[in-house]
């Protein structure tokens, strides 16, 4: 069967359906709650013939695996998300974020671009490949997994650490990838190649405690505490463009100005990156150059004390360290022991390290070519994902993992301040553009 012969206006109705539904299950995490969305995925697989695999990681929090067999004459292919969502309670809404509800040619609800759309383009590209008995030259496994929002550990790293034959595969989809920005009237997509890792610290410090009224000018834990959290923000390393990042900037040269265009090379290129970065990119655009292109380490819980007359003795600080990769947890470790002095002891919480695929790989390479048939005009560049997503537990199987899930986006929605915000929504029609260009993807990348 070709491409041309699937009846693309009903795959894509039925895609819209399945989001829609998976909108409608809160599955906020904490608690997660996915059990109703892995559900109506299994129902879905099973009306049509599949026999999907469901685990637990914690009583109460499934993830959901399934496998269409290839013929064993190619690589295999992994389409990833997970279903849970970050809680939208204490915002302001447009419309209800557990509604699904259309407006303005887009759906609103928590998950909309992070990540049930991802599901459900899945579930569709899944089901339409065996419902026309399309012969794979290498297996096609969907994954719908829990606790991504929570670190994973219940959900991907579960499935990796205890059940690896069911996700091992040669390559996987996943986030962030394939939703594009535009520059000067041209969509860019960038396509997540390398991720990141992670190293959360605990710092703890200590001082004279006693009664509040009893001063303790300079050796309080709460000025030991300050110090601290001064350090770690002004604690900077040096600009180190991975190849991923450097793409990404070029590309973003090539549909720039001349003098951005310039300027953009340069960083890409590690030439007076820190000084451009400072002077000449807008304060808003800062964090999120600095964190491509450089380590990081940032405080984010500060805890001391519990009552308002009584100085504490110990104070601890949270850090939010990512890598780029190369790095290790332990390395960055070392490296903030080494900034901090005697003044706090650090412990590990939780780390792994960054990953990276190569860009000269055929499923990127077929990315790109049906990239060029689904959006003449659009530019595909490769990525580097300062965050989290699970494609940190796939890599530790070999696995060459990279973040697409393909939606056309209109000028006037940034997709990133969209992730985790009221208001998350995904236009229709880019929808189910993205419906069809992942199906085209996979079908390029594994059918006979």
């Amino acid at each position: 069967m070709t491409a041309g012969s699937f009846d693309w206006d009903a795959i894509q109705d039925e895609a819209v359906g399945f989001l829609r539904d998976l909108l409608r299950l809160d599955t906020t995490n904490p608690p997660g709650n996915e059990g109703p969305a892995i559900a109506y995925i299994q129902n879905k697989l099973v009306a049509a013939g599949l026999q999907p695999t469901i685990v637990e990681g914690a009583p109460g929090r499934p993830s959901l695996v399934v496998r269409l067999p290839g013929q064993g004459r190619g690589p295999s292919l992994l389409l990833d998300s997970h279903v849970d969502v970050v809680p939208a309670r204490g915002e302001a809404w447009t419309l209800p974020p557990f509604a699904g509800e259309d407006r303005d040619g887009n759906i609103y609800g928590r998950g909309a671009l992070d990540m049930k759309h991802m599901t459900a383009m899945s579930l569709s590209v899944l089901l339409s490949l065996a419902r026309n008995s399309v012969p794979l030259r290498g297996d096609l496994v969907m994954t719908a997994v829990a606790d991504e929002e929570g670190g994973a550990d219940l959900g991907a790293f579960y499935l990796v650490k205890e059940h690896p034959e069911l996700v091992t595969t040669d390559y996987a989809l996943g986030e962030v990838g394939g939703m594009n920005m535009t520059i000067q009237g041209r969509r860019l997509y960038p396509i997540q190649v390398a991720e990141k890792g992670l190293c959360w610290l605990k710092l703890t410090v200590r001082g004279e405690g006693g009664h509040g009224s009893m001063p303790r000018h300079g050796r309080s834990a709460a000025r030991n505490i300050s110090r601290l959290v001064q350090i770690l923000d002004d604690l900077r390393f040096p600009i180190a463009p991975h190849p991923a990042a450097a793409g990404f900037l070029e590309a973003m040269a090539s549909l720039s100005s001349t003098s951005q265009a310039a300027a953009l090379r340069l960083v890409a290129r590690g030439i007076g990156a820190r000084t451009i970065i400072d002077k000449l990119v807008p304060a808003a655009k800062r964090p999120a150059l600095e964190a491509m292109l450089s380590h990081t380490c940032q405080p984010t819980v500060v805890e001391a004390g519990s009552k308002i007359n009584v100085l504490p003795t110990t104070g601890t600080v949270l850090a939010d360290c990512r890598t780029l990769p190369g790095m290790a947890p332990e390395e960055m470790l070392a490296a903030v022991k080494k900034a901090v002095g005697g003044l706090a002891t650090v412990e590990l919480v939780n780390g792994h390290r960054g990953h990276a695929t190569p860009q000269n790989n055929p499923l990127y390479q077929q990315i790109v070519a049906t990239m060029a048939r689904m959006d003449p005009d659009g530019v595909v560049a490769p990525y580097l994902m300062p965050g989290f997503t699970n494609g940190s537990a796939y890599a530790q199987l070999g696995t060459r993992y990279m973040g697409f899930t393909p939606v056309m986006l209109p000028a006037t929605i940034d997709f990133a301040s969209l992730f985790h915000a009221a208001d998350e929504r995904i236009p229709i029609a880019g929808f189910r553009w993205g419906v069809r260009t992942l199906h085209d993807v996979v079908t390029g990348f594994l059918a006979v």
